[in-house]
């Protein structure tokens, strides 16, 4: 690497006036090693320079930790060899965000990594597949983890059997994303905001392991128009569900939410625009007191609303079943909260009420619909 446009580096000589050199001085290609034993990489390595094409660390085999910021913003970045940091425990924040020419990077070498800092790989808008298989002793990863990454086709997250907390934008706006593997994320206990928002190309997400999960953050699979059916029925131990469950998956068509028997709360936005949906069962909400703002807002194809269990119901927010244009029926409990028939008076047709214990002879109900022996007069 002798050409001028070329640098070679001793880290344990790096600082400002270096950076700002390779920053300013045409260098397209930079060889990091190290004669020292250094064990971090210091904070803001070579960030920002967008120059950059090619970063060799080859022999840096020594490192330990990675700090904040590494090779941040180096928009030009096409290829980084990392395959020697095979003693890395620990990952800072914004490890290479925002290369935005990044195609691929190996890290089938960081055997040892055990936690994740935030915004990890986040904003590499031209990234189509990481290898994560050696992350096994990962246990927490931080917030905006391979967010907004939205090249990434596929992306095998079956070894992150240690994980027990996943912070906010998990990968979020991944728009061509297909589909997600979670199955080995059973010792996680709660979902961080925006998880997997925004990932418009997502048709499948495998959540039947999340059996330990209490609370759901907010936006939680919102704006995920092509997905048409979500399994939560593990989410046994959920207590809390945050604004923008679910929010804008337009091609919805069925969700089971019968093991949510412990939610006591509902954010705003709850289903909010699931066009698609044309049933739903919310006979096991019993213990939910209180309700967001848009509950069900805009779910134009649901025809049959059951709310006999929201009998202790003590706070309902605004247009809660307004614009749902197909509704036949709202079934009520035999004593309805005057929170809920406020909500009710200003949003919904009168005509469409009608308490559990006046129903019509001969009806049956059917997880959140009706059905009516034929010729049976509706009243």
């Amino acid at each position: 690497m002798g050409n001028k446009t070329s640098k070679v580096i001793d880290i344990g000589d790096y600082s400002p006036e270096m950076e700002s050199k390779i920053k300013h001085g045409g260098y397209i290609s930079v060889q990091v090693y190290d004669k020292r034993g250094i064990k971090k990489i210091p904070r803001g390595f070579l960030n920002s320079c967008s120059k950059l094409t090619m970063v060799d660390f080859s022999n840096m085999s020594d490192v330990t930790s990675v700090g904040d910021d590494f090779l941040a913003g180096c928009s030009s970045l096409t290829t980084v060899d990392l395959t020697k940091f095979t003693a890395v425990t620990t990952v800072g924040n914004g490890f290479l965000c925002r290369c935005s020419r990044l195609t691929t990077v190996d890290l089938t070498k960081f055997t040892a990594v055990t936690s994740v800092g935030d915004d990890f790989l986040a904003g590499c808008s031209s990234l189509t597949t990481v290898d994560l298989t050696k992350f096994t002793a990962v246990t927490s990863l931080g917030n905006g983890f391979l967010a907004g990454c939205s090249s990434l086709t596929t992306v095998d997250l079956t070894k992150f059997t240690a994980v027990t907390s996943v912070g906010f934008g998990f990968l979020f706006e991944c728009s061509s994303l297909t589909t997600v593997d979670l199955t080995k994320f059973a010792a996680v206990t709660s979902v961080g905001d925006k998880f997997l928002a925004g990932c418009s190309s997502l048709t499948a997400v495998d959540l039947t392991k999340f059996a330990a999960v209490t609370s759901l953050g907010n936006g939680f699979l919102c704006r995920c128009s092509r997905l048409t059916t979500v399994d939560l029925t593990k989410f046994t131990a959920v207590t809390s569900v945050g604004f923008g469950f679910l929010f804008g998956c337009s091609s919805l068509t069925t969700v089971d939410l019968t093991k949510f028997t412990a939610v006591t709360s509902v954010g705003n936005g709850f289903l909010n625009g699931c066009s698609s949906l044309s049933t739903l069962d919310l006979t096991k909400f019993a213990a939910v007191t209180s309700v967001g703002n848009n509950f069900l807002y805009r779910c134009s194809s649901l025809t049959t609303v059951d709310l006999t269990k929201f009998d202790d119901i003590s706070s309902v927010g605004n247009y809660f079943l307004a614009e749902c244009t197909s509704l036949n029926w709202i079934i009520l409990p035999p004593s309805i909260p005057e929170c809920l028939h406020s909500a009710l008076h200003c949003t919904v047709a009168p005509e469409l009420l009608i308490q559990a214990n006046a129903l019509p002879p001969h009806t049956q109900q059917h997880g959140g619909s009706l059905q009516t022996l034929k010729g049976e007069n509706h009243p």
